[in-house]
């Protein structure tokens, strides 16, 4: 199944989920500019709509950049509660958790600043208790740089916002590990797959 999510925020839903073993539902934001609250806002519309619509109780979401903040934010704001689907395990592919107001901002904040100026953070105490997490860095050819984009660092920013919650790092490396290739990288499939269903290869 695949959802756009229109500027307006209404949905357009083409397919159905005819794999009942492990349904996959794609969501695509038509704009995918808009802020972390509109796009969290537009994703509460999507999952009330898969809990009332199609009966999806439990659900495990994968993001990729600022998908993952806005995920994120999602859950912070909502709680799970009971109009919404329960997220079991959610994996965060390049997700630049300690961007301020914009891109590789965080070098000019301490931890100490990143924290106190993340909303995120802040907000972490609102994630769903039982929630696990899996955070995938890429680095193309060193952390500081990362996968042209996002920095190791700022990927793994996500170890002080879900900690408590069981929490696991993995790192993709080389020519393929660019921030726009990582939701295509083979290497990736292997670690979602092993993550969220135990398929080995």
């Amino acid at each position: 199944m695949i959802i756009h999510v229109r500027n307006n925020g209404t949905l357009a839903v083409t397919g159905s989920l005819s794999n009942k073993r492990i349904p996959l539902i794609q969501v695509i934001f038509d704009n995918n500019q808009a802020t972390m609250e509109t796009q969290a806002n537009w994703l509460k519309t999507v999952f009330r709509d898969l809990r009332s619509r199609e009966g999806v109780n439990k659900m495990d979401v994968v993001s990729h950049s600022m998908g993952g903040k806005s995920f994120t934010y999602c859950l912070e704001t909502t709680g799970n509660p009971s109009e919404y689907p329960v997220t079991n395990k959610y994996i965060a592919i390049a997700a630049p958790f300690d961007w301020v107001d914009g891109p590789q901002n965080e070098d000019a904040f301490t931890l100490a600043q990143l924290e106190k100026q993340s909303v995120l953070y802040q907000m972490r105490s609102r994630l769903p208790h039982g929630l696990k997490v899996l955070a995938v860095a890429g680095v193309i050819n060193n952390d500081d740089e990362g996968d042209g984009q996002v920095p190791l660092s700022s990927a793994f920013f996500g170890r002080y916002i879900f900690a408590g919650h069981p929490y696991q790092e993995k790192i993709v490396r080389g020519k393929n590990a660019r921030h726009s290739r990582l939701h295509e990288n083979p290497e990736v499939d292997k670690l979602i797959a092993q993550y969220l269903w135990g398929i080995k290869e």
